[in-house]
């Protein structure tokens, strides 16, 4: 069902399904990989304005990187298909921590990566996990609206922004480190 589904997005698959059917995880995410092995680039959709996006970001001098519950072999999978893989400086995968959202230890691992303090870091998502990790991680938060969550799902970490599109990070992004140098 739709409920049971929804509030699985940016957790370990492995994670999500042993709370669905405890005791089955490995059983279901083993059916799950053979599928996705099979079905992963003619389902997965680039968000428009994305290549654009991280374009601009990174002609901006920003500094990016990538945080999700996948393992690594898909994570490249996904980002080698739209040719993404360039713009970032570090991939952190279900591989990198022993927990994972919506605990910060994936969140630390990817500043401690990049050299940065947490409360440098922007972080941008598009699943309640995403807020609180970055909540729990000190981070800025950006919630996406395209994901699965909702507004009421985030009660516990809002984000500091909120987008309906790719080009608003840009400009958020931006305003918010002016915003930062300003205030040091």
């Amino acid at each position: 069902a739709r409920e049971g589904i929804l509030p699985t997005p940016g957790r370990t698959l492995v994670d999500a399904f042993e709370e669905i059917a405890p005791g089955r995880s490995a059983e279901i995410y083993a059916a799950y990989r053979a599928r996705q092995v099979r079905m992963h680039d003619l389902e997965v959709q680039l968000v428009p304005d994305t290549v654009e996006t991280l374009h601009a970001l990174r002609e901006l001098g920003f500094t990016l990187g990538v945080v999700t519950s996948k393992r690594l072999p898909i994570a490249m999978q996904g980002l080698d298909l739209f040719k993404l893989a360039p713009f970032f400086e570090i991939i952190v995968t279900m591989e990198d921590s022993p927990r994972h959202k919506p605990a910060p230890d994936p969140l630390l691992v990817a500043a401690q990566k990049l050299g940065i303090k947490p409360s440098e870091a922007i972080y941008v998502g598009d699943a309640d996990v995403d807020m609180l990790a970055a909540y729990a991680a000190g981070m800025s938060r950006i919630w996406v609206r395209w994901g699965v969550g909702t507004l009421g799902d985030l009660q516990e970490a809002m984000p500091d922004f909120i987008v309906d599109s790719m080009d608003e990070v840009v400009s958020l992004v931006t305003k918010h480190e002016q915003t930062a140098a300003n205030t040091k």
